[in-house]
């Protein structure tokens, strides 16, 4: 079996990539403006593979899990914006009667970069660098317990490190919508949860204002 994290790069990000710099050059029929000015609200919704390192040295590799996004922030001129970003990968396992729920989750501080000009195709594209505060848990629920409202559960927090890569166009003058691919790390080092590696790829929808 291939290394993960090998897998993330070959599976996922370079075709996610491919896919961006097609997006961008494909582009030219539609009216151009990527200006960016005031504040930013951003969603993001998607899919991920992932890995769980626990403290013993074993890793886990689970092939699917949903990755929500949410990101708040300000523009800087053209080419910069600074605020929050929420990375999430949430998952499931086992039997109907006896379930183990993942939530794997980061708030960070984001800073995100556009390269190109705000009046040409390529002023779509960007690449955001995060760091924060990290969290995971684990919840074991059985059919008994979730009837009752119960259920246990392991929370630890830790490091969080996150890079995207996106594009976005313009829907109307202040939304966006786009696709963006990106790799999380979580660094914990606690009981259970050691390192937590996720590589997203998400469609985004994003509101400009003044």
């Amino acid at each position: 079996m291939r290394n993960r994290t090998k897998l993330f790069c070959s599976d996922l990000l370079v075709p996610a990539g491919l896919v961006l710099v097609l997006l961008g050059f494909s582009m030219d029929a539609l009216a151009v403006d990527h200006h960016r000015e005031g504040w930013f609200i951003g969603l993001g919704y998607g899919y991920s593979p992932g890995a769980i390192k626990i403290s013993t040295g074993q890793e886990f590799e689970f092939n699917e899990g949903v990755t929500p996004q949410l990101r708040f922030g300000h523009s800087f001129g053209e080419h910069f914006t600074a605020g929050v970003d929420y990375n999430g990968w949430m998952f499931e396992e086992g039997e109907l009667s006896d379930k183990y729920r993942y939530s794997m989750q980061s708030i960070n501080a984001a800073f995100t970069w556009y390269p190109g000009s705000a009046d040409s195709n390529w002023g779509g594209f960007y690449t955001t660098a995060s760091v924060g505060r990290a969290w995971c848990r684990g919840v074991w629920v059985s059919i008994e317990e979730q009837q009752q409202g119960e259920s246990e559960y392991l929370s630890e927090t830790g490091l969080g490190l996150a890079f995207q890569l996106g594009y976005e166009f313009r829907i109307t003058a202040n939304t966006a919508a786009g696709l963006n691919a990106g790799f999380n790390h979580l660094e914990i080092g606690k009981l259970l949860f050691d390192q937590v590696k996720f590589a997203p790829i998400n469609i985004t929808l994003n509101w400009y204002w003044d």
